[in-house]
């Protein structure tokens, strides 16, 4: 059931912090899209997790979100998931198959061409 502090999508402010009551988040950033991300705390473990506006349709779980004036810096992109970078070059890696399954592998990606460099590991 909708809330009465909940805010109407359009009036969420991208990278704004607010208190929410949903399922699984206490507090969230909104992404400027659909929802809020927040630290999800599952069977000992912390991730960042999207849970949806309710006015999204039959996902949405967040019930209240309450503005608490609080905006996360520019410099921080708002994304639940970051990508995968090489700890020895510090270049964005991608994984495909095991190579014991026929596959490349973990693998630097040439982000200037967008062509795979394919560089192997175990």
């Amino acid at each position: 059931m909708r809330g009465k502090s909940l805010p109407l999508m359009e009036n969420c402010v991208k990278g704004r912090v607010y208190k929410l009551r949903c399922r699984n988040l206490s507090i969230g950033v909104w992404n400027g899209k659909s929802g809020f991300i927040g630290i999800r705390t599952k069977f000992y473990d912390r991730y960042l997790f999207t849970e949806y506006h309710y006015d999204t349709g039959m996902h949405g779980t967040v019930m209240d979100a309450e503005d608490i004036g609080i905006d996360v810096p520019e410099h921080i992109p708002i994304r639940e998931r970051f990508d995968s970078i090489d700890f020895d070059t510090r270049r964005p890696v991608a994984f495909d198959k095991p190579v014991s399954e026929g596959g490349k592998g973990r693998f630097i990606l040439s982000t200037n061409t967008g062509v795979y460099g394919f560089v192997e590991y175990a």
